[in-house]
């Protein structure tokens, strides 16, 4: 594998998608995992780059499609895992779909208060997001 000059790898541990688990504060800790990636690259973020204002892009949640599926669908590798059926059913993203209980709402507070002690603040650059309705701040990019 090649990898641009400068960049690091890391390796980690990271917690059960259905319970979650502690904040980790070092790379060396077990990362916070909840029903998506992305909760455990929020964690990860607050390691590597507190005091930084973080604002997601494409990730909103709310239809059958990630933002970039034309384009993974164009390589040549199997990518659809079990719960893809479920997204294009329910027309939302698996993390916000009622799972044995559970879906990505249940942490939200959480991580926005978990990011708040390492200067972080989380904002979403789409209104209409399911982010943005479940309580994550509507930030835009053009000022």
């Amino acid at each position: 594998m090649y990898f641009p000059k400068g960049s690091s790898l890391y390796s980690f541990n990271i917690s059960d998608w259905l319970k979650g688990g502690d904040w980790a504060k070092s790379m060396q800790e077990t990362i916070f995992h909840y029903r998506g990636s992305l909760t455990s690259v929020l964690n990860i973020v607050t390691i590597l780059f507190p005091d930084t204002d973080v604002f997601l892009v494409g990730t909103d949640f709310n239809n059958s499609q990630y933002f970039f599926e034309e384009e993974i669908n164009k390589l040549k590798f199997s990518w659809k895992d079990w719960t893809y059926d479920l997204v294009i059913k329910n027309g939302k993203h698996f993390s916000f779909q009622d799972y044995q209980g559970t879906t990505m709402n249940d942490c939200l507070l959480f991580i926005i208060e978990s990011m708040g002690k390492t200067n972080n603040s989380l904002f979403c650059v789409n209104p209409n997001s399911l982010l943005t309705q479940s309580g994550i701040k509507y930030k835009s990019l053009l000022q």
